[in-house]
């Protein structure tokens, strides 16, 4: 399949010859006009055209016959993928020169998935993320909208900024919880997929994965994941959902109030109900979910994956 001709010019300049290395670009601004293009360039760097910099600020041109409206702008080169990554984190809450998304690029254009091991992901954080964050997030919604500030009750679908898929992943920064009155929403500001940008997701529709459990069968077989999470609270009464799921089947949702509710494990109990065990007790859920949906809602096979 051809895909390496794409990089048709740099304006004003003449495409450079292959890296013998292998360089990872960020791509910072995409489907730009030429002039919007070097307006962004200049911004990063306003005597890039002097050259001799480790760092340069490309304006790519992909030739895809979008009447100059498909001129890209990239910035590098860098040789790890955490470096990159790191550098484009930077970029996205940069008080000067903030980006609005960035994906990493090799230099044909190809896109570049972030393989790092989990050793090395405690690096991929924003300046100010502190302990238990940064972590993986996992959508558990059919549809999970996320948006620009955080607010006490749920915004209008139409608002978001981005949208995610049963199972997406995300990589959560941080947390915060929103107050209006009595009425109080949990928040995870998250990095999504690429092109990576940051948003606000409610809890509950995004769960971290150090809320997961798994629960096997006496064999050891692997027979569902659960989670549960508190959502915010209601009238000084916690509020929390508690999910059981397992790939592409539609999970089961149960929606709870416990006055001082932080944390606590889903289990199936002897007599078939289900409860949220806490360190002060349990909280009955009954057999039957409070929430069964359209099962063809929740497909995971085109999932996007975060590593």
């Amino acid at each position: 399949m051809p895909v390496l001709f794409w990089f048709g010019w740099i304006l004003g300049t003449a495409a450079p010859a292959p890296v013998r290395t292998p360089q990872i670009w960020l791509e910072i601004a995409d489907r730009q006009t030429p002039r919007q293009a070097r307006s962004i360039a200049d911004r990063f760097q306003p005597d890039r055209h002097l050259g001799n910099r480790t760092q340069q600020v490309l304006i790519v041109d992909p030739g895809t016959g979008t009447e100059g409206q498909d001129v890209r702008v990239w910035l590098g080169p860098f040789s790890r993928r955490v470096e990159a990554f790191s550098r484009g984190l930077s970029l996205l809450e940069d008080p000067v020169a903030p980006v609005a998304a960035f994906s990493l690029r090799r230099f044909d254009g190809v896109a570049v998935s972030l393989q790092v091991p989990g050793s090395s992901r405690g690096q991929l954080r924003l300046a100010r993320v502190q302990p238990p964050y940064p972590q993986l997030g996992v959508a558990l919604y059919p549809q999970v909208a996320g948006f620009i500030h955080p607010e006490a009750r749920l915004p209008r679908f139409l608002s978001a900024i981005v949208k995610l898929g049963y199972r997406d992943e995300v990589w959560i920064q941080g947390e915060t919880e929103v107050c209006e009155q009595t009425q109080c929403r949990r928040w995870f500001y998250a990095v999504t997929p690429s092109p990576h940008r940051l948003a606000w997701f409610p809890a509950g529709h995004v769960v971290p994965v150090g809320n997961i459990r798994s629960q096997k069968t006496p064999d050891g077989q692997l027979e569902r994941y659960t989670a549960v999470v508190r959502t915010g609270q209601s009238d000084a009464v916690a509020t929390g959902v508690a999910m059981s799921f397992l790939g592409s089947r539609r999970p089961l949702r149960w929606v709870f109030r416990r006055k001082g509710f932080t944390e606590g494990r889903l289990s199936r109990q002897e007599d078939g109900t289900w409860g949220v065990f806490t360190g002060s007790g349990t909280i009955s859920l009954g057999a039957g979910p409070s929430w069964l949906p359209v099962e063809s809602l929740f497909r995971s096979a085109g999932r996007r994956q975060f590593f």
